[in-house]
């Protein structure tokens, strides 16, 4: 691939993939040259169009349609804004329309010719963040930043985990850039056949027939796969029955967008499936990093030391990240997140961390969650709230602090506490609370708690939204 951008990408892939399958919906089959013949004819009518450096709003809602106008915008050198689609009227106005001026694409048709190339630094896509605090923010992600990062990201994996031919199915949303690099174009990058299935409810139904090679999660979709593998469990089936025909023979899932619990890695494990956690931010186009096929270091998201595309460092207790996958900046203000040390220019996570003597890269937290005691002592509620996610009981959790004192809000899953009264509840929570107590040092202990009716607000990966909850509710 001579140069770094979406275009180059697609023309490699069909000139060394050709007639693999690329993309499969319903009835509909494309192979690498096909796909690339119809995303070229759709960039040019898009050129013809007077698309090129225009700012496009697309409506982000996953097909096979979706992704290739995507992509033709792209090679047409127009630049994609993303954001959630349930933003009220304020927040569109204010934090999207306001900064970026998009224009709304609304139909479209294929033509022949290309008449101008994008440039590897040319904006590719503008995506707002719907980060757990907050405002909006427009992270400006180049053409090379996100070819960069899918090689980046296919790479890490590991060499002979993934290869021509294998299979995957677009699960995360298209408005998150994790749905977009991991989702459709890393697969593309290295010749794999991506089945896009437009109603999400179908995916798991879809898994025996399609037998894909790999999915990209979040640990919430993780969580809920495997409650439904251990119903399964109950009913006298094997793990090695329930891989086979619940998964399709599914081999290997990579997890990302928010803190993995370690022991969904050992009970995926028993199921003879690999589980990979991964660590990224939108701010990096999104991967990271991510642990390989074969070097799952447990509670490690990955090794930094030998990374292709970008360099990581702790710097001043936070995860900093330099190199080809990093942003060129927020919209309208493409100079403050960044630092320049030793003429490199480095951005702040903000996540908390450190790296192992092998290189492995361990997520202690987010610097702004933290919660700082009269003591001095520091705590990072994630890592508190990693030990309630192995309990089933537990829908989800919000650790904070009150008055110097750990607390815990507690939303319970509803299936299993819905014959139980709310003492019954109660003291179920306080047992686990009790248990994962004993693995914590004395200043990290839960000392208050309280059980939620409602479960939190989430963004669209299901992280909980921090800002402005009422944690004794």
């Amino acid at each position: 691939m001579k140069k770094k951008t979406i275009e180059a990408m697609l023309r490699s892939s069909s000139a060394r993939f050709g007639n693999t399958p690329a993309m499969v919906c319903g009835d509909k089959h494309m192979d690498y040259n096909e796909l690339c013949s119809e995303i070229m004819g759709l960039a040019s009518e898009f050129q013809k169009r007077g698309l090129k450096g225009r700012k496009i709003d697309l409506k982000a809602e996953l097909s096979a349609e979706w992704i290739i106008v995507f992509l033709a915008l792209n090679v047409a050198g127009a630049v994609v804004v993303l954001h959630e689609p349930m933003l009220d009227a304020t927040e569109y106005i204010n934090d999207i329309f306001m900064k970026t001026d998009a224009a709304t694409l609304y139909a479209y048709e294929r033509s022949s010719e290309l008449t101008e190339e994008a440039e590897e630094d040319d904006t590719a896509v503008i995506i707002f963040t719907s980060g757990t605090s907050g405002r909006h923010k427009g992270c400006m992600l180049s053409q090379k930043n996100i070819i960069s990062d899918a090689l980046l990201g296919a790479g890490m994996i590991g060499e002979g985990a993934l290869k021509e031919g294998d299979r995957t199915i677009p699960v995360l949303p298209v408005f998150h850039m994790f749905g977009i690099t991991a989702s459709f174009i890393a697969p593309f990058s290295i010749g794999m056949t991506v089945y896009v299935i437009n109603d999400m409810k179908y995916v798991i139904k879809s898994l025996p027939e399609i037998r894909p090679r790999v999915l990209f999660l979040v640990p919430m979709i993780v969580k809920t796969v495997l409650s439904r593998a251990k119903m399964m469990l109950k009913t006298g089936m094997t793990h090695e029955e329930i891989r086979e025909k619940a998964f399709g023979g599914l081999p290997l899932i990579v997890s990302g967008g928010a803190a993995l619990q370690p022991d969904l890695i050992d009970e995926y494990d028993k199921l003879g499936i690999e589980l990979l956690n991964g660590y990224g931010i939108t701010e990096c186009s999104p991967i990271v990093t991510t642990s390989s096929y074969k070097n799952n270091v447990r509670g490690a998201v990955g090794r930094v030391n030998d990374l292709k595309y970008a360099k990581v460092r702790i710097i001043n207790g936070t995860i900093h990240v330099s190199g080809d996958i990093v942003m060129k900046g927020y919209c309208g203000n493409e100079t403050s997140p960044f630092k320049i040390i030793d003429g490199q220019k480095w951005f702040d996570t903000l996540d908390t961390g450190i790296i192992a003597e092998d290189g492995s890269l361990f997520v202690t937290g987010r610097r702004s969650n933290l919660i700082i005691l009269d003591d001095g002592n520091n705590i990072s509620p994630e890592e508190i709230e990693l030990y309630f996610e192995k309990y089933d009981l537990i829908e989800s959790v919000m650790v904070y602090a009150k008055d110097s004192t750990i607390c815990a809000s507690v939303y319970p899953c509803q299936e299993l506490i819905k014959d139980k009264s709310d003492t019954e509840v109660y003291d179920a929570v306080a047992m686990i609370i009790d248990e994962i107590n004993q693995n914590l040092p004395i200043y990290k202990r839960v000392r208050l708690w309280k059980i939620r009716k409602e479960d939190f607000q989430r963004t669209s990966l299901r992280k909980i939204i921090r800002s402005g909850v009422n944690c004794d509710e």
